[in-house]
């Protein structure tokens, strides 16, 4: 077994969430009796640190699923079992603390901050129910619509939830959706959730579908923007965005709102014009999304441009925040739960065990003596699978060149098979499957179980519903 060095494991003390409560303790103990069963049964064709790697993360996986402890403190004890249990080192398991995913999202924070405590975010939810207001869910089907809408112009999924995150929180604000209420959840979902499921069918509007196109070429193939989007926006944009609107209308009812929503907007002619510290934020705000928006001419990573920016709102004359306001933030969401998901992707393909199980279900599918139907919706399926072990940027990097060599050494097409597979890294079931998703969670507005029956209820119908639909729509068109 590895021990971690004792100032490590100092700091890891002190960073430990205090008392976590226990909500469920049968939920609790099989959290912990499934993997301990796994950590210890003999699999002779599984590697060792593969079995203890999985057992690690069904921990995780039955810990943030049932609720059983708090998010944060889950993550965090699945960082320090890789190490301690020797299945991987410490400075693998925290080398997450070096990505840019993270550092994004803590860019992202201090933007946001910077916008609601200025009031230009409240002046922008004033805007926002002008053009939407009249009625709640008229209003989160135009929410969920203006996500969509931005993934044309963002290519990051996490940089547009990072944009869209203080807007959701001063819509809730301005209607007074306390957190955790099902008024402020649908806000925060409409926008986040549809800006996460439906950016899919553009092709630079997720970072997965770059991931894919890269590997795609290297093969010697390619995907045009305008093939991507007529394969894929006419059924997953537009129907992303409506399983999103249906999740919300089935799982929560209208809030009590404080009367008409548009007589909310009068408050927009007593603001006045914007305060000098608005219109920094807006120059500072305008820069952000001229960089992101340009990428594909000046290759600044989105980390880098959501670090610049959030370093220039400290600076006096040009910035409005001081650390003291920085302290409010909840990092630990970033962190731990993040965190985690993203060390149990890089542990399993470090260990074998993505490997392993895409060898194990690839060998015996029979994919190819399927027919045209069967083939592409089993390659969706099996991806939807995998994703449940890891988080789908991680995914796309490691399972797309498995099957690619699978599709081209049995006679498969190469670009359908891609297709498929973009559509099983689309539709995640579960929230820690999605950093974006997750990163919402770090505002405390929507609880862990309000999103999990939104994931649930988008990824069902994207996987069951929407997928079968499209591969019809695609064999009509002759593609198939």
């Amino acid at each position: 077994m590895q021990v971690v060095g004792r100032k490590s494991q100092m700091l890891l003390y002190l960073m430990l969430p205090t008392a976590p409560p226990v909500r469920s303790p049968i939920a609790a103990l099989l959290a912990v009796i499934i993997p301990v069963v796994l950590f210890v049964a003999p699999l002779p064709s599984l590697p060792t640190q593969a079995r203890q790697a999985l057992a690690i993360t069904l921990f995780a996986t039955i810990s943030w699923l049932t609720g059983t402890i708090r998010a944060e403190y889950a993550g965090l004890v699945t960082l320090l079992a890789f190490p301690l249990t020797g299945t991987t080192t410490f400075e693998a398991t925290f080398a997450y603390f070096g990505s840019k995913a993270i550092w994004l999202m803590i860019g992202g924070m201090i933007i946001g901050l910077g916008v609601t405590e200025t009031g230009l975010g409240r002046r922008l939810a004033l805007l926002a129910l002008r053009v939407l207001g009249g009625n709640y869910w008229r209003m989160l089907l135009g929410l969920a619509f203006a996500g969509y809408a931005l993934a044309f112009l963002i290519p990051s999924a996490m940089v547009r939830v990072v944009l869209l995150a203080p807007l959701a929180v001063e819509l809730a604000r301005v209607l007074k959706q306390e957190k955790g209420s099902a008024g402020a959840a649908g806000i925060f979902l409409a926008l986040g959730a549809s800006t996460y499921y439906s950016g899919y069918s553009v092709l630079t509007g997720g970072l997965p579908n770059i991931i894919l196109l890269g590997i795609l070429e290297k093969e010697g193939m390619t995907i045009f923007w305008g093939q991507w989007g007529a394969r894929m926006i006419p059924v997953f944009g537009l129907g992303a965005v409506f399983a999103v609107y249906a999740s919300l209308r089935l799982w929560f009812r209208a809030p009590q709102l404080p009367g008409d929503l548009r007589a909310l907007t009068r408050e927009l002619e007593l603001l006045g014009p914007p305060s000098a510290a608005e219109r920094r934020v807006i120059w500072l705000l305008g820069l952000a999304i001229a960089l992101w928006a340009t990428d594909f001419l000046h290759h600044i990573h989105p980390t880098f441009v959501a670090l610049l920016v959030s370093s220039l709102l400290f600076v006096p004359y040009v910035g409005v925040l001081d650390f003291e306001a920085v302290r409010g933030l909840n990092f630990s969401i970033v962190l731990f739960y993040i965190g985690a998901v993203f060390a149990i992707g890089t542990v399993l393909q470090g260990t074998g065990f993505t490997a392993w199980a895409s060898g194990q279900v690839l060998e015996g599918s029979g994919l190819e003596r399927l027919g045209w139907f069967g083939r592409h919706y089993v390659v969706t399926l099996i991806a939807s699978l995998f994703a449940l072990f890891m988080d789908t940027l991680a995914e796309s990097s490691v399972i797309t060149p498995i099957f690619i060599q699978y599709a081209k050494a049995h006679g498969m097409d190469v670009i359908n098979t891609t297709f498929s597979l973009a559509i099983g890294y689309a539709f995640p079931y579960f929230p820690y499957q999605a950093a974006p998703i997750i990163f919402l969670l770090g505002y405390g507005y929507v609880t862990p179980q309000q999103v999990l029956r939104a994931t649930l209820f988008v990824g069902g119908a994207g996987i069951l519903v929407l997928a079968p639909i499209a591969m019809v729509y695609w064999r009509l068109l002759g593609l198939i």
